[in-house]
């Protein structure tokens, strides 16, 4: 297997990236890393692990974080004192990582790829003087990374996965006890009698907007600040 480090998502096709990133959700999509890439706030690369033929069997970006606006993502607010890593390996939003492997991959080979993806990590934060961390591993992540790492998975905090029947809104108010389905059907009536106007856009259309309701939200939910002052 070939190892190497590359300076742009962009060196790898959409499609083929997609492969093995399909199911890791949105913060380690082509898109979204391409769009990352214009974020001054750290330097990027991408660890890749081919196939002889090609074939791209494992990958990983890589965050040279200079400033964090996040406080959940400083190794100061999150990890003990003498641990100060530079680059993070993986997402650097959205509190889900994992590193990415082919599908259909036997354990034994996807485990060797995941040897050589930490090694070209390391590698890389060496390079810069500095160490690297996973943050927010997936517990299937953590137990397939811990036996390449000395001390153990640091656990930050847990998560949660709640499963929604069906594909439609009505599956799943249905799955809901009495009372609360009352209650949403009473607002979806509410909603419908207020005459809004809906519409689909392109968050590149409406992103001042959406900006706003999305900072309101998280402030209803006790979230006032995202590491920097609003």
């Amino acid at each position: 297997m070939i190892t190497s480090v590359i300076e742009s998502i962009h060196e790898v096709p959409a499609a083929e990236w997609e492969h093995l990133a399909r199911s890791a959700g949105l913060y380690l999509s082509h898109r979204w890393l391409a769009g990352e890439e214009e974020d001054p706030t750290a330097t990027r690369a991408y660890a890749l692990v081919r196939g002889l033929d090609g074939a791209l069997l494992a990958a990983a970006p890589l965050h040279l974080v200079r400033e964090e606006p996040n406080d959940s993502y400083r190794p100061e607010t999150v990890l003990p004192a003498h641990l100060r890593p530079r680059v993070i390996a993986g997402a650097r939003r959205g509190y889900h990582n994992a590193p990415l492997t082919a599908p259909g991959l036997d354990p034994a080979r996807r485990d060797a790829c995941l040897a050589l993806l930490r090694d070209a990590v390391r590698r890389f934060a060496d390079h810069h003087g500095t160490t690297h961390w996973w943050p927010y591993l997936t517990a299937t992540a953590a137990a397939r990374l811990a036996p390449l790492y000395p001390r153990p998975a640091l656990h930050l905090e847990d998560d949660a996965l709640i499963p929604l029947p069906g594909r439609r809104i009505e599956d799943y108010i249905s799955s809901l006890p009495s009372q609360r389905r009352v209650g949403v059907r009473r607002e979806r009536r509410r909603f419908a009698a207020a005459g809004l106007d809906v519409r689909r856009q392109q968050l590149s259309d409406c992103f001042e907007d959406a900006g706003v309701l999305l900072a309101g939200h998280q402030q209803g939910h006790g979230h006032d600040r995202d590491g920097i002052d609003a």
